[in-house]
C-alpha cells in the first residue's frame, strides 16, 4: 500500500510546487513501477484531498481516482492490506 497526497484533482493550480495533482501522482507511480518500489498489487490510496480542489460530487471524485486505479481515503473508510 502507498498512501500519497492528492491535494489537486485536475492540473494547472499553483499548489502544484508544494501539492500534488493526479498527473502527478501518474508520474510518480510510473517511476515507483520501473524502480521496483510499487507493483500491480500496490493499492495506492490518494489522501490529502482540498474539497474546492476536486469535484464536489463525491462519486465522481471516486471516479477519478478510479479510473487510474486508485482509491481516495475518507474519514473511516477502512483497508485491509496482507
Amino acid at each position: 500500500m502507498i498512501v500519497l497526497d492528492a491535494t489537486m484533482g485536475g492540473p494547472g493550480d499553483w499548489r502544484a510546487f508544494e501539492h500534488n495533482d493526479l498527473a502527478m501522482i501518474g508520474l510518480m507511480m510510473q517511476a515507483l513501477r520501473t524502480g521496483g518500489g510499487v507493483h500491480d498489487r500496490t493499492l495506492c490510496v490518494l489522501g490529502h484531498l482540498a474539497r474546492t480542489l476536486w469535484p464536489a460530487d463525491p462519486l465522481e471524485a471516486e471516479d477519478l481516482a478510479a479510473e487510474r486505479g486508485w482509491l481516495l481515503a475518507s474519514d473511516g473508510r477502512e483497508f485491509r492490506v496482507g
